[in-house]
């Protein structure tokens, strides 16, 4: 993509899409909504940014990650907790929507953190998801409308179509969820792993395709998966030695344990 020396920040709610844009400073909100979604997209393809930078919060920002990526560009997300740090040493602690999208922008232009383009198939993936989540929100949407002036037999089966909806729309975006975070845009694991004194790209990158779960498991359970953690090694009166071994049946023991 060509040069612009454009940079994007964009803060993510459930309601709303607050867009900042550096070196212009200008900052505009939009609908968090499918079809607007789609027109914000087009607007910064205009914009050929350098890097769209979104922080890993709360869930809202996946859909718009995998459309931004979905359409090839150039979009990262990055730690929270480094946006946090970049914000304080800039000596900005006021904080609200715009200012966090316009933070984010900052953020992308000063650190520029790297950009790694999606494989045709990854892109594909993900266009395949969204398309499907766009029609199964479409569709509760009308059912939701038709439900004010429906009754009796009619009213009822909406309602069960609603419900089964909801249950689609949950695992389309946990499979998105998925997808995102195993696609090369999703950099929180890996740049928090590097954080960490002694560990580079080779380590993070090796641990991140060994461990999986990294960073979504307790520490405890990602322990036990790895083979670190002592387990009890007791029968009636015997205390026996405590012993360290690992694999997904251990990990499974101490989930069922904890429940």
């Amino acid at each position: 993509m060509e040069k612009s020396g454009v940079f994007v920040g964009i803060d993510v709610a459930k309601a709303r899409v607050d867009v900042g844009v550096r070196p212009s400073a200008e900052v505009f909100s939009v609908a968090n909504e499918a079809k607007v979604l789609g027109e914000l997209v087009i607007r910064l393809k205009t914009m050929k940014p350098e890097r769209i930078i979104l922080e890993a919060s709360g869930g809202y920002e996946v859909p718009v990650a995998a459309a931004l990526a979905g359409a090839q560009l150039p979009v990262v997300v990055v730690n929270a907790r480094q946006v946090r740090d970049f914000a304080r040493a800039t000596g900005t602690l006021v904080k609200s929507d715009s200012i966090d999208a316009g933070i984010l922008a900052w953020f992308g232009e000063a650190i520029r953190p790297e950009v790694r383009a999606l494989k045709d198939e990854e892109t594909q993936a993900l266009e395949v998801l969204l398309n499907r989540r766009r029609q199964l929100v479409d569709m509760l949407t009308a059912d939701n409308n038709r439900l004010s002036s429906a009754d009796g037999a009619v009213r009822r089966d909406i309602k069960t179509h609603i419900k089964w909806l909801q249950r689609r729309l949950k695992d389309i975006d946990n499979d998105l969820n998925a997808a995102v975070k195993h696609s090369p845009i999703w950099k929180v694991t890996e740049d928090l792993l590097q954080s960490t004194s002694g560990v580079g790209r080779v380590t993070s990158l090796r641990l991140m395709a060994s461990l999986p779960a990294l960073g979504e498991l307790s520490g405890r359970k990602i322990s036990a998966l790895v083979g670190v953690a002592p387990f009890d090694c007791d029968s009636g009166t015997y205390r026996g030695r405590r012993r360290v071994w690992g694999d997904k049946a251990m990990y499974a023991r101490l989930c069922s344990w904890q429940r």
